[in-house]
């Protein structure tokens, strides 16, 4: 049985893996990513999965299925799952905290990632993800198209905690840290 569903949300490029990953390796949570599903779903539909891409699919398949369909994918997975702690990475709609937060009640947390605009476009120059901006314009598109179409300042104002993720990666642990010894 679930005892904590961390969500993570934040802008591109702000850390939200990165905190993921720290949370997996040393508090043994698991992740699932709205973001892997729709990547695995580009795959099944002979597309690359890039940004765009992604993107495009995700509208069809919600305008098809409705609003929900991607949360209920996640909470089906999570309520499947045989996993104590789990992060549902990638929090990007209303819809996503909404039911997840009605479904699950306290044992669900909102954190933000927050970093600032040329940390996060330098950090994405170096990860080198596919779709990733290569020039500050295709960043600052692709943050404006982000904003356009989900409802991250909904989210921001929802959030249970908020970790900024300016400095070097101790300080970002140090900060997963105390607010993981707040909820557990």
């Amino acid at each position: 049985m679930v005892k904590l569903i961390i969500g993570l949300t934040g802008v591109i490029g702000a850390g939200k893996t990165v905190v993921s990953d720290y949370l997996v390796k040393n508090y043994s949570f698991k992740t699932i990513s709205s973001g892997d599903l729709v990547r695995a779903e580009c795959k099944t539909h002979g597309l690359i999965a890039n940004r765009e891409n992604a993107q495009a699919l995700a509208k069809t398949m919600v305008e098809q299925n409705g609003n929900d369909y991607w949360t209920k994918q996640i909470i089906d997975k999570i309520q499947k799952s045989n996993y104590d702690f789990i992060i549902f990475d990638g929090i990007r709609y209303s819809i996503d905290f909404d039911l997840t937060k009605k479904t699950f009640k306290s044992k669900f947390i909102l954190i933000q990632i927050d970093t600032k605009e040329q940390l996060r476009f330098e950090r994405m120059k170096l990860r080198n993800r596919t779709g990733d901006p290569k020039t500050i314009s295709e960043f600052e598109k692709q943050e404006q198209n982000e904003l356009k179409l989900f409802d991250l300042n909904y989210l921001f104002e929802k959030k249970d905690f908020v970790v900024y993720n300016n400095e070097d990666i101790d300080a970002l642990h140090k900060q997963i840290d105390s607010v993981v010894k707040m909820m557990l």
